[in-house]
């Protein structure tokens, strides 16, 4: 099982797809995983991530922001990886022994909110994979074709690097 955040903007993209092969792009391997199917997404957003690696302040591709106290005390949910017997199908589950406090991302959450989606993988390909492994998901829209998609990709890849070349030249003029 591989879980995806889903930001609002695409979420029509997605539940579009529930039950219709990904792909996955999975750092650490060399081709991306194209058997991947995704089951459902849960009806509800989220601004805390499952796994802390996924922020920022951790290292991770999402931005965050500074976290609103919790209400409950509920502890940080961890992914583990379990075995069912004999099954060669990983599972995985939320591990309650470790604390908000203790996570080097204390008081930090998603800038906005995300809905997980949940994306079964064949057998074979889950257990090649690690706890924690991180990636992305590639769909792409049906109201825009394949070059439509890769001239706004490379537009929006050279705008940033532009712009951070902006501030950079800005800063040493100062």
């Amino acid at each position: 099982e591989f879980r995806i955040l889903v930001p609002q903007d695409d979420l029509e993209v997605f539940t579009n797809r529930v039950g219709q092969e990904l792909t996955l792009i999975v750092n650490g391997r060399e081709q991306p995983i194209a058997a991947a199917r995704l089951e459902h997404i849960r009806p509800r957003a989220v601004v805390q991530a499952e796994h802390p690696g996924l922020l920022a302040s951790a290292g991770g591709p999402l931005a965050v922001i500074a976290a609103t106290p919790q209400t409950n005390d509920e502890p940080l949910r961890t992914l583990a990886r379990t075995w069912d017997g004999a099954a060669a199908a990983p599972r995985w589950a939320s591990s309650r022994t470790h604390s908000l406090a203790a996570d080097s991302t204390a008081g930090w959450q998603l800038a906005t909110p995300h809905f997980v989606g949940v994306v079964r993988l064949p057998a074979k390909l889950a257990s090649e994979l690690a706890v924690g492994q991180r990636g992305w998901c590639r769909v792409h829209s049906q109201r825009e074709t394949f070059g439509e998609h890769l001239d706004r990709s490379a537009r929006s890849w050279f705008n940033e690097r532009l712009n951070h070349a902006r501030r950079v030249y800005a800063a040493s003029r100062n």
